[in-house]
């Protein structure tokens, strides 16, 4: 790093930043002797998972037979074809279909990800406040825990539209992608509304 400087210590100061995710991504290159997108692939098992429509752009070649992506969109500027390194590196860069996401985040709250149990338990756990009172916005390890008409369950919401929650109690996740609908985000709302009621008949 040589531009800014330090916002505080650790644990003294919250501030959400793609760079430690930029970090990590070194740490796990180090660590695999592999590029990121080849170390993902294979830590994650995306065969095994079934994610035929997940890779990582730039750095893999997308899976044969998928339609054109969503536009996306800053303001009124068409993105979606920008060299997407300015998203790379564990900051972004991972393209996928709602359905597979879907899977995966499934899979990984149903215990189907971690060998170890308790690396899910580290991932969820709440910080807690900061020593001088600075509240984390309940942010954990790449989500938020955060509640849905009155359910309690954990999202993250992607820069590009994309927004995924899952909910423990009932066991479900949805995943919705709303670069195009500006009011989308009550899609979540009115499809936990719809299965929340379902649960609730049976």
């Amino acid at each position: 790093m040589v531009e800014g400087e330090p916002l505080g210590k650790p644990r003294e100061v919250y501030g959400y930043s793609d760079t430690g995710y930029i970090l990590l991504s070194k740490i796990i290159e180090k660590a695999t002797g592999h590029s990121l997108a080849l170390a993902l692939r294979e830590l994650l098992d995306y065969d095994r998972l079934g994610l035929k429509s997940t890779w990582m752009e730039g750095e893999e070649d997308a899976p044969a037979g998928l339609l054109p992506p969503v536009h996306r969109y800053i303001g009124d500027y068409d993105a979606t074809f920008l060299d997407n390194s300015i998203n790379l590196y564990g900051g972004g860069g991972i393209s996928s279909t709602t359905s597979d996401m879907a899977i995966f985040f499934d899979a990984l709250f149903n215990g189907e990800v971690f060998k170890n149990p308790e690396t899910l338990n580290t991932m969820l756990k709440n910080p807690g406040s900061l020593p001088n009172g600075a509240e984390s916005e309940d942010y954990r390890m790449g989500l938020s825990k955060e509640g849905v008409v009155g359910i309690s369950g954990y999202m993250h919401r992607g820069f590009w539209g994309t927004v995924w929650i899952h909910m423990p109690k009932p066991n479900y996740t949805i995943v919705v992608n709303f670069t195009n609908q500006p009011e989308g985000a009550g899609i979540i709302t009115s499809t936990t509304e719809k299965l929340q009621k379902l649960v609730e008949s049976k």
